[in-house]
């Protein structure tokens, strides 16, 4: 149970940082880098994400 509510947490903190980045992207008024940046830190987010839960439940 733990572990689902670490998972919901990680994935809140993603979604931040990906609402900051989008805002700040925006604001450069680049669309085509503001969705490639986006792109970026969801996948790099993702990554550690689950990185992060294999090692927890391996421990």
């Amino acid at each position: 149970m733990k572990t689902s509510s670490w998972i919901l947490n990680q994935y809140s903190i993603h979604s931040e940082i990906n609402r900051v980045v989008t805002i700040r992207s925006s604001k450069r008024g680049s669309l085509a880098n503001c969705k490639g940046v986006n792109f970026l830190v969801a996948t790099l987010a993702e990554f550690l994400i689950i990185y992060r839960t294999l090692k927890d439940l391996s421990l």
